[in-house]
């Protein structure tokens, strides 16, 4: 007992109230390092996404710079022509096969050219044309695999 008597007798009232000090203390300094960090993620945050927004927005006005040049010229009806054989109501596409020439500069001997029995689709030539159906099935997959 008097431990206890000599314990007490040396805890005074404001050793109390500093240790409570110093807690309270603590527990706001904890507090506001956590909010310091958090301001800070936000931040970083913010600033990814302003760029990120920015940058969506040049890819924006270069798209649309994109669209008015193709609906302002004819380039949209040049490959829709060219590309995907569009045509016009009323019109009829118009196949022009020239010879190849020997005389010609450039030419390599590597040229295409397009057969009046022939078809094309995209690149692609195709041999028998699509209204031509007097050739047999199997002859044209005999054809297709082995020519």
């Amino acid at each position: 007992m008097f431990r206890i008597k000599t314990i007490k007798k040396n805890i005074r009232p404001w050793h109390i109230m500093l240790a409570i000090g110093v807690a309270a203390l603590a527990l706001i300094l904890f507090g506001l390092i956590n909010e310091v960090i958090n301001h800070y993620n936000i931040s970083q945050r913010i600033s990814d996404l302003e760029q990120q927004a920015n940058q969506l927005q040049r890819e924006n006005s270069q798209l649309d710079n994109l669209i008015n040049t193709w609906e302002n010229s004819g380039q949209l009806e040049k490959v829709a022509r060219l590309k995907l054989g569009l045509e016009k109501p009323g019109e009829k596409a118009v196949l022009i096969v020239r010879q190849p020439s020997a005389t010609e500069p450039g030419n390599s001997g590597n040229d295409v050219y397009i057969k009046p029995d022939q078809e094309v689709v995209g690149k692609v030539i195709l041999s028998d044309s699509l209204n031509n159906n007097k050739t047999a099935n199997p002859i044209k997959w005999w054809r297709y695999f082995f020519h």
